[in-house]
């Protein structure tokens, strides 16, 4: 039988690289260039580079947190997430999407470490790591989604899957 860390591995896993019933955000974000990633359809909206800044920096939480980090102060997240972009270089965008990478492959390689008790029990300061980690697997699949809905409205196709 496989434990829920397996599990949450594997989905984490699936939803990021896996061509499964849905695209993986790899094969979303794949061939896109500065400029694409940072187009916006309207001023007040997100940008495929902001989703991928955002989703590295919870993942980057989550790893902190598993590693013994204390929960951050309130407002933390207002001042670090969803930042207009400002190196639209290429150079800038390839070094966004290896933190993304490099996150992807830290929180796993991290929770691979864990037993299911280890996910049970509270952190300190917080509560226990499963339903968080748990949902970055709807988060990941939900903000692949408004990727390729952005593509899509710049008429950039992404993989088929």
């Amino acid at each position: 039988m496989q434990t829920a860390v397996h599990r949450l591995v594997n989905l984490l896993t699936e939803v990021f690289e896996e061509e499964t019933w849905q695209a993986p955000l790899t094969a979303s974000l794949e061939g896109l260039t500065a400029s694409q990633a940072a187009w916006k359809p309207e001023r007040a909206t997100n940008s495929i580079w902001m989703v991928v800044n955002h989703l590295s920096l919870w993942k980057e939480y989550h790893v902190a947190r598993l590693t013994g980090e204390p929960p951050r102060p309130s407002g933390w997240a207002e001042k670090l997430d969803w930042h207009e972009i400002r190196d639209m270089s290429e150079r800038a965008w390839q070094a966004a999407m290896e933190r993304l990478r490099m996150a992807q492959k830290r929180l796993v390689a991290e929770l691979a470490t864990r037993t299911d008790e280890d996910l049970a029990r509270p952190l300190p300061g917080g509560t226990s790591p499963l339903y968080k980690i748990q949902s970055m697997v709807p988060h990941d699949a939900y903000h692949c989604g408004q990727i390729r809905l952005l593509r899509a409205l710049q008429g950039v196709p992404a993989k088929p899957f």
